[in-house]
């Protein structure tokens, strides 16, 4: 009998005494403090103004904050910014890392109504994360609306592994693989904006599923493999990535071909004036390739956004070779019989066009047989 008490006592004193730390700890622990902790952090990361509805605990060593609003600064006068919305996020520290001197953390995000899954782990001044994400609604993305100009449909889901050299994103290596489901783009309602024409109704255009790889080496994100051959449309990009710290401060250099299917205007008889009066617009004239594609240059940065400009030409070299500058043409002219025939001036070469899209302002309104939605569908 004494012996089981001395055993109640060893066991069950030290078990209540951490009964009460761990109370303790969840009612008095300053989850305001960490609150605040987490949206500087956040700031830092992300370079924009962030608000936290609510942090709670999540167990013993973890937290949830819910709520979560990133609004993004302004780089230039008139710019206006942009807001995501993170529904919840989990986050959890290794206990057994810390003692060691190290950090490992695992996270959830509940964002476009799927799942973000990770890990990041520290070890001395080099760093790892893994990341993936599971079915994100691509409507629920608004600056994949704004780029594009329409309403974007379907699912994406992949995944990224990186090492960290100095817990620096722009030393990342590793690769990032994406890819889509049941891609849409346009809804039969929003209208396009074409400058110089307004808006046009596009209806809606079956990408189907696009696949995406990138190799990172020393930060630069190349495009390996990207590309959608879809019932009623076919896409292949190319080009890279500058990562930077923070995230939206990374630049996008790229040129993406896509073209039309016969089918989509077979079976949307509406837009096979559109689909063939694309050669006449300015706008898309300028893409247009010898190969039917049409081609962009896309550019810009996460933060400020991305531009797209109508391209003919890829920007890589391999693609078309080298140019040979076309021959030069002598003009005849009268001379005297028997006299020396001097050398004609060559005919100098027409200035190469530029593939920037020209200012409607500059260029003046639209000429009257140019399409416009009112002449093409008499609406």
């Amino acid at each position: 009998m004494a012996t089981k008490t001395r055993l109640f006592k060893w066991i069950g004193y030290p078990a209540y005494f951490l009964f009460c730390m761990v109370a303790f700890a969840y009612c008095t622990f300053p989850y305001e403090r960490v609150r605040e902790k987490v949206r500087v952090a956040l700031e830092e990361s992300f370079n924009a103004d962030v608000k936290i509805a609510e942090l709670s605990p999540s167990w013993v060593t973890g937290v949830e904050v819910s709520g979560v609003e990133i609004k993004t600064r302004p780089a230039r006068a008139g710019e206006v910014p942009k807001t995501f919305l993170i529904d919840s996020l989990t986050a959890r520290v290794g206990l057994f890392s810390l003692v060691m001197g190290g950090i490992d953390i695992s996270y959830a995000v509940e964002i476009y109504g799927g799942e973000i899954e990770g890990t990041f782990s520290q070890d001395g001044a080099n760093a790892s994360a893994a990341i993936q994400f599971e079915e994100l609604d691509l409507s629920k993305v608004q600056t994949l609306r704004d780029a594009i100009g329409l309403p974007l449909a379907g699912l994406v889901s992949g995944e990224a592994n990186l090492t960290l050299p100095e817990r620096a994103l722009a030393k990342a290596e590793g690769a990032i693989r994406l890819r889509t489901s049941g891609v849409k783009v346009g809804d039969g309602k929003a209208k396009l904006e074409i400058p110089g024409f307004g808006g046009l109704t596009i209806d809606p255009i079956e990408v189907g599923e696009l696949n995406g790889e990138l190799m990172v080496k020393t930060g630069k994100a190349t495009i390996s493999r990207l590309g959608a051959q879809g019932r009623d449309l076919e896409l292949i990009g190319e080009g890279k990535i500058d990562l930077r710290d923070p995230v939206p401060l990374s630049s996008v250099q790229a040129y993406v071909r896509f073209k039309i299917s016969p089918a989509y205007t077979k079976r949307n008889k509406r837009m096979e004036p559109l689909v063939g009066g694309l050669d006449l617009m300015p706008s898309t004239k300028r893409a247009k390739r010898p190969d039917g594609f049409f081609g962009y240059r896309v550019s810009g940065t996460f933060s400020r956004g991305l531009s797209f400009i109508p391209s003919a030409r890829a920007p890589l070299a391999r693609e078309h070779g080298p140019r040979t500058p076309p021959a030069r043409h002598r003009v005849p002219r009268p001379r005297d019989v028997g006299a020396p025939s001097p050398a004609a001036p060559a005919v100098p070469e027409a200035p190469e066009e530029p593939d920037e899209v020209l200012d409607p302002a500059v260029a003046g309104p639209p000429q009257s047989d140019l399409p416009t939605e009112e002449n093409l569908f008499g609406e």
